[in-house]
């Protein structure tokens, strides 16, 4: 497990208590979740959908931050892309729980969600006419295919 997460084997060393797979359910008190895997943004990048809320990490941001990195060793902008889709293919009202929220000089008031119609609306890089990662810049001249960030031209 350490190898497929990334870290030097000496580094988790403990065992899981259990393992879930993609649209797997369980249970957290009387609230029924469901595992997404979401790669893209990582290798291993999941989210947990509870009802029409899906707490989706860092496969999304808020539209003013930008669009999500998927520059890690193990990121990959075609599955971020698919990860994205995925998530945009949920009914316009289901509330997207984000990673991460940051003011920005435009925004003071704290937003840890927005819609699913609301990421469409202001996300151009989320338009329906974008069928794949647009560019590809590679970090540095050592990069790998896996290793790069997509760019969308708006």
């Amino acid at each position: 497990m350490s190898e497929q997460c990334g870290f030097p084997s000496d580094v988790l060393t403990c065992d899981f208590d259990e393992l879930l797979d993609d649209d797997e359910s369980f249970h957290v008190g009387c609230l029924q979740a469901t595992v997404l895997h979401l790669p893209g943004h990582t290798l291993d990048h999941v989210g947990y959908m509870i009802d029409d809320n899906v707490f989706c990490g860092d496969v999304l941001v808020n539209a003013d931050l930008g669009i999500p990195s998927c520059d890690y060793s193990s990121g990959n902008a075609n599955e971020l892309y698919n990860s994205t889709r995925r998530l945009l293919g949920l009914p316009n009202h289901y509330r997207l729980w984000l990673g991460h929220d940051h003011t920005t000089p435009t925004r003071q008031c704290p937003m840890p969600y927005l819609s699913v119609e609301e990421h469409k609306q202001r996300q151009c890089q989320l338009y329906d006419d974008i069928s794949k990662p647009v560019v590809q810049v590679p970090r540095d001249q050592h990069a790998t295919a896996t290793q790069s960030k997509t760019v969308a031209r708006c």
